[in-house]
């Protein structure tokens, strides 16, 4: 997977949508060809969290810069796995690249062929229901909110956060 906006909007058509300091997040399901530990590596300008199920595979949140991170997850072949990206962006180019790798394929970008959209967008769901649930959250964009305090426990991209 390939997400390079440059210098521009990730959202061209809301007008007011900023080219710097925003936050996307990605949700899915990825299947492995096979068997084996998977290595995924990440190069981004920004900071990124990854899970796989429920495992947290690459957690850079809250830092911010260029660079490439890297975590190993074993999955099971044939199997769909809940994936999430939460990425964050403050300023310069936005972009993220996954790639990933294992004992059976060199490093490579994540195709297309094994990420899967929660639903597929615009079908008539009663007649090809998805497997998976979709949750569509509509609203305003806050780009310049923070959390900060005593007692701060949680705190994620696009979540609020949780004070004890």
């Amino acid at each position: 997977m390939l997400v390079d906006w440059g210098f521009k909007s990730p959202l061209p058509v809301v007008g007011d949508f900023p080219i710097d300091y925003f936050s996307v997040q990605w949700k899915g399901h990825i299947i492995a060809p096979a068997t084996d530990e998977y290595r995924f590596d990440i190069t981004l300008n920004g900071g990124v969290r990854l899970f796989i199920g429920e495992t947290v595979v690459v957690d850079t949140l809250p830092q911010s810069s260029y660079k490439t991170v890297s975590g190993t997850v074993v999955l099971d072949a044939g199997k769909f796995y809940p994936i999430k990206v939460e990425y964050m962006h403050s300023t310069d180019e936005a972009l993220i690249v996954f790639y990933w790798s294992s004992t059976i394929f060199e490093r490579e970008i994540v195709p297309r062929s094994v990420l899967y959209y929660t639903c597929h967008i615009g079908s008539d769901e009663h007649l090809h229901p998805s497997p998976f649930s979709i949750h569509v959250l509509p609203g305003a964009i806050d780009v310049s909110s923070m959390a900060s305090g005593d007692g701060l426990n949680s705190c994620v991209a696009t979540k609020k956060c949780s004070f004890e």
